[in-house]
Parts: C-alpha cells; structure tokens; sequence
C-alpha cells in the first residue's frame, strides 16, 4: 500500500476563525504541559504584534499578524470518524477535539484576549442599548447593534462549547479548553478547576447576569495556582479598556484615516458589507455612543479573527507523532521529554487499576526522586537544559535495565516503550515495581555517574559503617571518564542487591569485574568497536541474561558475570593467559588509542609497586599499602603532586638530541605504555618546555626524574649536583615538585649509563602489563 505523508501529518496555516470551524471548540491540554506562566512582557509582546499588524490595514490591505506554529495531536473535522482517546470518557467529549501539544501559553493568552474583548464589547453594546435613539438611523438600518452581537458571537464561539440547541448565550455552556487531571467535558455536570477553564466559566457565569465589566481579583479566582491567568487578565483588560485606544494605537486618528483612506475596506471590516456607510463627524463626536472606540473595537476583534495567523500542525489521533514533530520543529520553546509525558499515562493506568492510597503514595514517591535527579538542585535557566540532556539518556538505561531493550534517542520510540511498559502493568503492583527500579536508576546516577568527588559521598548501604573502598571509587571514576555509560545498567541491579544484603563486596565485586572487562578487552582491540553489542548480549541473553526481566527468574550472581565476561573475552582476544595477553597488548599505542586506559593501567600497575633492584627499569610487587597511588586524589588530581597528565618518556617525534633514532622507525612505538609514566600537570609542562627544541634529552629527562622523585632535599641536592657535573643544568622551576613517586627507577636505569632505546620500551611495556594482568585478572577469577 502506498505511503502517503498527508495521511500522517497536515499542516496550515489558519486563522482563529478557521481552527475554531476546525476543532470545533475542543482543546484538550495534557497534564503533562507546564502550567500557564506568560508574564507581562509575553504578553505585551503578544499584543503588540497584533495592534501593529491592526494599525497597517490602512497601508497595506493584507495586513496580518502571525503567531508562529502550533502543534495538535488531531481529533479534527477532517477525520473520517469521531476518534475516542483512553484519556477521556468518550461520552463527555465535544464533538471533536484536539491535544495541544506546542502552543498552549500562546492559545491560553488568546482566549484571555478574546475574554476581554468580548468584555469590551458587551459593555459598549451596554451603552449603546441604552442610547439607542441616539444612534443614527442609516447606522440602525446597517445593523450596527446586529453587528456587535455577531462579532461576540464570533468570540464566544472560540472559547465556549455550543452544548445546546438555545439561541440564547446559554447554548455556550462550558470552557472549550481543558486540562487533563483537573477538568471534565460533561453536558449536565462538567468540571472545570484549571485555572484558565475556571476563569472562562466565571466570565460565562457573570456575562448572563450583569451587563457591567467583569472583574477577576483573589475573591472570584483564589489561588497561588490562579495567580498568572488573574495577573494575565488584568493585564490585557486594562490594555483593552484603556490602552488600545490611546498613544498612537487604534484612536480616533487612526479610524478617521482608515475610514477616509480605504472607505471600502473599512466597510468591509466594520459592517462586513460592500456597500461604504456614511458616519458623520457629529456621530463620532457624541459621547453617548462613543463610535470611534466601538469600530476600533469592531476592526480589532475582526484582525484578531481573521487575520491573526498561525500554523497549524496535526496528526491524525497520534499523540507520539505530534510530539516527535514538537521535539524536531521547537528550537526555541522547550522540549518535552519522555518522562514527562508518561506522568499522565501512570495516572490514567492508577485510575484503571485498584490502587490502595499506600500504592498511590509509592509511586509518587518514585516519580518525584526521578524528577529530583531529572531536575537538579538549582531552579535557573540551565534547569530545563539539564532535563532535556539527562532524560534521552536515562530512559537508553531504564531500556537495558528493564528488558535489555536497545531504546534509540528518538523521542517517539523512547515515549512508545515507556507506554508499552505501563500499559503492560496488570496491577499498581506491577507499575510500582516498573518505577522503583527507574527510581533506583536516578539515584545510582545521581551517586555515581553526574559529579564524582574526591570526598566521594558516602554510599547508603544500610550498615552506616561500611564504605566503597578507594580502589572501587577510582574503578566508578574511570567507568565514568571512561564514557563507559553501558555499564550503568548492570551495576545498578549489584549495588541494590548490595544495600539489600548489607555487603559492600557485592557491588564492589561487579565494579571490578566490569572494569577488568573493559581494560583487558581494550587493550588488546585498541577500541570500543563492538563493546556495546557486548553489553547488549549480556542483558538480554535469553534466560541468563542481566536485565530485570531475566533476573526475576534467577538471582543476580557475581560468579555468572565472571563467566559472562570470560567468554566474551575468549571470543575477542583469544586464549585467556597472561602472557599471551601481554604479548598482544606489548606493542598496542594505548595513548593513542585511549588515553584514559593508560591512565588507569600506569596507576594499577604503579599501585604498591617499587623498583626491581636487578633491574631497575622494571617494578615489582611490594606490600599492601607500600605505595598508594590508586586513589581518588591521584585519579582527579586535586593537588599539584597528583598525577594529572600522561608524560611520554621519549618525546613522540624525533628529536636528535638524546635519543635513539630506532625508536621512530615505528612511530607507534612511542605511544605504548612502556613509554609512558605519570606526572603532575606543571612537571610536564617544565619538561615539555625546557631544553633543547622544547624538550629534554634522554640524559636531562632521567637526572629530572631522579631529581623530583628525591625522598629527602639532602638526596634532592646530591643529585642536582651529580646532574650538573655532568653537564646537566636543571631547571629551577623544578625546585617545587619534587618527591614524585614512581620514576626512580627509570632514574637508577639511566644512571647506571644505560639507554632508552627500542628494546627497553618493550622491555618495560611488558613489565607493566604484567602487573596490570595481576591485579585485574583476580577480579574475573581468571
């Protein structure tokens, strides 16, 4: 069958009259759109496109003003048949409607207007009634009174329902805008608690009872709630009764010079005729019926009908497509998430399903520590920029987690799978567990992922005495820089699994294994190709797999991730053996390939470790707590001796002074761990900057690393002094930073008369891998 694109989406561009004939009065709001918040600049902003746009019919007859796009989910006229949508009882439904999806704060403004001006013109038509033998006979013959009634008419047609067949106003019963959760659609007994809702059915209340103006203060419409739709009229009625018609808007001047200019438009404007009807200067000067603010009225209500102009987008009783259309289209507004628009889904499905009040109150828990980690602790600017970053993001988790669903970013499918995983809930049960485990992912990321610190909060396992332990807040910080968010999914499940059985070790076992995992695969592939499908495998593999769905039907268990991540490896690099590793992971240019496994590599293998004194260019295992450079501090390197930078031993491109020219001939010889140690940020950069061509010779580097990495000044100095007896002036910048542990041995290895050349490298590559395969390997029970 073929495909046709107008069959999914429409769009127009309209005036108000037009969408009115339309939608037939229905807009229907979600719950899930802010509030009405348009201040006193939007809104003169608002109306002063529309009093310019006024102002030009006079100079320019298609004069217009035009408000940008709005965005419908469509139960339109031009739909084949009346749709039903879940949310709203079909009964209790116009005849048709439309979901504002974009656009609300501009259509909300409008009825407010349109509320005014009807206002207006019921208490000029007030005037006039009374006045009426003074109203001159060719302007009675023309129907100026008829006039206003079909202008009111016009408005009250937008803003009200026509829920009778009484020729009388009482035919606009109810609001014809509503907000899902707060108000109800019903011919005997709607309800209407929104404040824009409640406000048109006080303004409809008080418009059959009393002729005199409409005041809305905190009596009739109470409130914080209510406060920016009380604040929004009071703004625009008092531009309507006054400020319309004065400094240069639509004055007396200007009707005189429309009506002597263009005498044809105008009657077309004001009397809806062909015909030019005469008004005498006496007419427009007799107070009595004050004509010239009634037709700036009249040719202002008619602009705003007619020729305020918006584009209308919508799709046919999809509310995701139209959503996706707003997420695509809006770069100014602000986005919806997925999120957001799941709240009103939860609701419906709580009121579908018996729900005790404990029920009720569990999930709003959880959607309120979601939004908490969603949302931030600062209400700035940034607030909405975070919710629209973090969300996409989350949901890709929750995806994972849930199902091992591999959700795309696109709104559409992320806003489909989480309205399949609540409609799929048999019971609030059923979605209170969907949430407490999206609950549980929030404040894993809020813990672990956004901000780690070197003070690292303190993780709240129900032991208060037990903490993560150093080497796992390093192992959480390097899956983090590692952009290692694949992660996230599985160790979320470990680290509830650990508060629920009071045992660090759980968590902190699947930490390591997961960082083993990544380290030994990396090293040897040299990239992350194929590392997500990995992950992906893991969490959905069949029974067995890691995503909840699974392991609902098998506990969570450390020792089948091992074997997971075993298998995974053998079918990646081969035979699991430490010297087969090591000899593939020898000559991989780590720096290059990812600078962050270096880093964690060097600091594994640096971690209590000291100089071989048979070989002083290799290090060798020490005791516990000998040499302490796994730690966070060095990891983020919060002081000027931590190891902030990456230092290459011999510089990456040749230099002749100093250095062995083979060590180029494979130019990633330079970049594999064995040429590679770490420094403080302003040590490297004094050695990057400091001799001959911006670097050290090979005799300069070594006499630098025994210098800062000195235990005492007396051995500080002696080496100094051996350094320029040798024809080796350090520089005084060094003076600072000495005592940096780890480089004595290359050091002692230079000193003996020994050079760095192409075999020591490799020689030292191996070294240091040796020691990273000892310390990772236990974590995978290899």
């Amino acid at each position: 069958m073929e495909f046709k694109p107008d069959q999914k989406y429409q769009s127009s561009t309209e005036n108000l009259t037009t969408m009115a004939a339309h939608i037939k009065h229905g807009w229907y709001v979600p719950s899930y759109q802010r509030e009405y918040r348009w201040d006193e600049d939007n809104i003169e902003t608002l109306l002063s496109e529309l009093v310019d746009g006024c102002k030009n019919i006079i100079r320019d007859k298609k004069a217009s003003a035009y408000l940008g796009c709005i965005i419908l989910a469509g139960f339109g006229s031009n739909q084949p048949k009346n749709p039903t949508n879940p949310k709203i009882s079909a009964g209790n439904l116009p005849k048709t409607y439309d979901l504002i999806i974009d656009g609300q704060q501009r259509i909300t403004t409008l009825f407010i207007l349109l509320a005014a001006l009807d206002n207006k013109l019921r208490t000029l038509q007030t005037e006039l009634e009374k006045n009426k033998a003074s109203v001159p006979a060719n302007l009675q013959a023309n129907g100026l009174l008829s006039n206003i009634e079909t202008r009111r008419d016009d408005l009250l047609e937008m803003l009200y329902t026509v829920s009778s067949s009484d020729s009388s106003r009482n035919k606009y019963e109810q609001p014809s805008v509503i907000r899902e959760g707060k108000d109800v659609w019903n011919s005997e007994n709607g309800t209407f608690d929104s404040p824009i809702s409640k406000f048109l059915k006080l303004y409809h209340t008080h418009g059959l009872r009393a002729f005199n103006t409409f005041e809305l203060d905190t009596n009739s419409l109470p409130g914080q709630s209510n406060q920016a739709v009380r604040d929004a009229f009071k703004n625009i009625k008092n531009f309507v009764e006054d400020d319309l018609f004065n400094d240069g808007r639509l004055d007396r001047s200007w009707i005189e010079e429309f009506k002597n200019q263009n005498s044809e438009l105008f009657a077309g404007i004001i009397w809806r005729s062909d015909e030019t009807i005469e008004i005498n200067q006496g007419d427009l000067d007799n107070p009595d019926l004050n004509l010239p603010t009634l037709l700036a009225t009249i040719a202002f209500v008619d602009f705003v009908m007619l020729r305020t102009l918006i584009t209308v987008v919508r799709t046919e009783g999809d509310e995701a497509d139209a959503l996706s259309i707003f997420t695509a289209l809006n770069t100014t507004g602000q986005s919806l998430t997925a999120f957001e628009t799941m709240k009103p889904a939860i609701k419906l499905q709580i009121q579908k399903l018996p729900a005790t009040p404990e029920e009720t109150l569990g999930v709003d828990r959880s959607i309120k520590r979601i939004e908490a980690y969603l949302n931030g602790t600062q209400k700035t600017k940034s607030q909405r920029d975070r919710i629209i970053k973090l969300t996409p993001d989350f949901i890709i988790d929750f995806a994972k987690l849930w199902t091992g669903y591999k959700c795309g970013k696109a709104f559409k499918d992320q806003h489909t799978y989480l309205s399949d995983r609540i409609s799929e809930s048999k019971n609030v049960a059923d979605l209170n567990h969907i949430l407490e485990h999206q609950k549980q992912l929030a404040e894993y990321l809020d813990k672990f992922w956004p901000n780690l610190k070197p003070e690292f909060r303190k993780c709240e396992f129900n032991n208060d005495d037990q903490t993560l332990s150093e080497e796992t807040k390093v192992l959480l910080a390097f899956l983090k820089d590692f952009k290692h968010r694949v992660t996230v999914p599985l160790l979320v499940q470990f680290y509830q699994k650990s508060r629920q059985e009071e045992d660090r070790k759980i968590f902190e076992g699947a930490v390591k294994a997961v960082s083993a995992f990544s380290i030994l695969r990396r090293f040897v592939t040299g990239s992350t190709d194929g590392i997500d499908d990995d992950y992906n495998k893991l969490m959905i593999k069949d029974e067995r797999g890691f995503c909840i769905k699974a392991t609902n039907c098998h506990p969570l268990d450390i020792i089948k991730l091992q074997d997971e991540f075993k298998s995974l490896l053998k079918r990646k690099i081969g035979k699991l053996d430490r010297e087969e590793w090591i000899t593939q992971c020898s000559q991989v240019p780590i720096y290059t390939h990812s600078k962050v496994i270096a880093k964690v590599a060097l600091m594994l293998a640096f971690e209590n470790s000291v100089m071989d004194e048979s070989d002083p260019l290799f290090l060798k295992r020490a005791r516990e707590n000998s040499r302490e450079t796994f730690t966070l501090n060095h990891w983020k390197a919060k002081d000027k001796r931590d190891f902030q930078t990456i230092e290459h031993v011999s510089p990456q491109s040749f230099q002749p002074k100093g250095w062995e020219a083979e060590i180029y001939h494979t130019p990633s010889l330079c970049n594999t761990i064995g040429n590679l140690t770490l420094l403080p940020q302003d040590v490297n950069s004094v050695l990057g900057n400091a001799g001959e061509k911006g670097n050290f010779s090979w005799k300069e580097k070594y006499y630098a690393y025994g210098y800062i990495s000195s235990k005492t000044d007396e051995e500080a100095s002696t080496i100094k002094r051996e350094a320029l007896d040798d024809g080796v002036n350090l520089p005084d910048s060094l003076e600072k930073n000495y005592r940096i542990e780890g480089l004595e041995g290359i050091y002692s290895f230079g000193n003996q008369g020994k050079i760095w050349n192409r075999d020591n490298i490799e020689r030292r590559s191996k070294n240091l891998l040796g020691l990273v395969w000892d310390k990772v390997s236990p974590w995978l029970d290899i």
